[in-house]
Formats: C-alpha cells, sequence, structure tokens
C-alpha cells in the first residue's frame, strides 16, 4: 500500500466480554465514594451501592454555572473526603436525548480543584446515548466534558478516568448500574471509553483502510511541509500528539514546538 495515499480512519466497536459479572460490595477502606448527580439522575445517585460501607457522598451539580462556584465547592467537600475516592459524574445523565450540552465552567474548575486535593482519584463519568453505537437517538449532554474526562489519567498520574455511555436499561436499575461502575473502577486503564449495550460490554478500536480511489479531485493532496515553519501541537509530548510531531519530522518539519504537561 502507497503510505503517501489518504487512510480512512473509524471508530468502531467490538464486544469484550468482562472477566468476571460478580458484584462485591465496596468496604470502607476503598475510600470515599462521591457522586455528582443533576434533578433527572438525583434518584440514581441515592440508589447506588447501597450495600457498601463506603461513606458515600451525593452532590447537585447546582454549582456549574460559575467557576468560582465549582472551585468553593470543591476546596469544601475534599475536606470531608478520604485521600483515595472514587468519582461517579452523573451530572450528564438523563433519561431522554439532549440537542445541546451545557457550558459545564464550575465542573471544570470543580474537577481541577479536587484533583488536586486527591492522592488517588478513580472517576467514571455516565451519559447516555453519548455515542452513536446502537443508539436510536444520539444525545449532546456530557459531549463538551467527554474529551476533557478521556485525557485526563494521561497528564496526571493519580487519575483513571473513563467515560461510560449506557442504554436506558441501565438508568432504570441502580443495582445493574452499580455492578458495572464497581466493575470498572476496579479493572486495569485500557480505553477511556466504553458502551454498555443490553447487558454487553463494547470497547473502541480503529480500523484503518486505505480507499481504493479518490472521490473529489484534490482529496488526498496534503499540504506541504515547510522547513522554515514553525508547527505547534498542543498535547505534543506523549501519545498521539508526539506521534504527529515525529510524522511531521520525518516529512521536513525543523521547527516544532511540543505543547504539555507530561516532560519529554
Amino acid at each position: 500500500k502507497n503510505e503517501d495515499s489518504p487512510w480512512l480512519l473509524e471508530k468502531k466497536w467490538k464486544l469484550e466480554i468482562p472477566s468476571t459479572n460478580e458484584y462485591e460490595p465496596r468496604q470502607s477502606n476503598e475510600g470515599s465514594i462521591l457522586i455528582l448527580v443533576n434533578n433527572e439522575s438525583a434518584k440514581i445517585g441515592q440508589a447506588l451501592f447501597r450495600n457498601s460501607s463506603c461513606e458515600k457522598i451525593v452532590i447537585h451539580n447546582d454549582f456549574y454555572t460559575c467557576a468560582q462556584t465549582g472551585r468553593i465547592k470543591a476546596i469544601d467537600t475534599a475536606k470531608e473526603l478520604q485521600s483515595n475516592v472514587f468519582l461517579i459524574d452523573l451530572s450528564n445523565l438523563y433519561p431522554t436525548p439532549r440537542e445541546e450540552d451545557q457550558d459545564p465552567i464550575g465542573q471544570v474548575t470543580f474537577y481541577q480543584t479536587l484533583i488536586e486535593s486527591c492522592e488517588k482519584l478513580n472517576i467514571l463519568s455516565v451519559t447516555q446515548g453519548l455515542q452513536h453505537f446502537r443508539s436510536s437517538e444520539m444525545s449532546l449532554a456530557g459531549a463538551k466534558f467527554a474529551g476533557l474526562i478521556k485525557m485526563l489519567s494521561a497528564e496526571y498520574p493519580q487519575v483513571k478516568a473513563k467515560c461510560l455511555d449506557i442504554d436506558q436499561s441501565y438508568f432504570d436499575s441502580p443495582n445493574e448500574l452499580s455492578t458495572i461502575l464497581n466493575y470498572e473502577s476496579k479493572t486495569e486503564l485500557r480505553e477511556t471509553e466504553i458502551c454498555y449495550r443490553d447487558g454487553d460490554r463494547y470497547v473502541p478500536y480503529i480500523d484503518a483502510n486505505q480507499p481504493k480511489q479518490t472521490i473529489e479531485k484534490g482529496i488526498g493532496e496534503l499540504p506541504p511541509i515547510s522547513k522554515k515553519g514553525v508547527d505547534i501541537i498542543s498535547g505534543g509530548t506523549n501519545g498521539i500528539g508526539l506521534e504527529i510531531g515525529k510524522h511531521l519530522v520525518s516529512k521536513g518539519a525543523r521547527k516544532l514546538v511540543l505543547m504539555g504537561i507530561t516532560p519529554l
């Protein structure tokens, strides 16, 4: 295959059977459980982990609209938590699809402050219908925040963060939701996004194909890489950003600015 020809990259989902379906109640020595909710997920939040001896704190997301209130809420909450925190974010979970997403500035500052306060933070952000996979109708609730959640583990070594997209069956059954939340919190971090559909667990993978021919004139023509120009890559100190930087250098780029928290 011609490496200079365009590639079509498509995210797909594959079934992955969990190593165990057994639900073991969380113990008090496993830290605090912090649950963020909205008006429509509040009852679910209260019902989760009823059989657990862990300390559980449920907080409503009414502080999301302001950066300062998000920061203050995190400082006050951190005083009640142990150093090891299991954060379940249901604040973007709704029973019906949403056509728009909120601007979660207070949610961002809440997370920033909480990360600074915790020695170990396990985050599961739960949505319904955000992924189009086997969903009759997509929902945009949580779309803006999902990208941040997926990169937290790469930037902060004390954080393990995943996005879980569920279907209606889990929304209607807090016990079943508790089971998968408990499982995901205890499994090794391999994927940062997981779909649960009809009781099955699906993980993403990238399917790469080289089109046999370009359909429109000009498709596949890459912009020239200048040796004199400066290429700036945000998030370029690790992961895909670093690989893009290596690719640019192999194609002739000589001046790169790699921005990121993780040192080279």
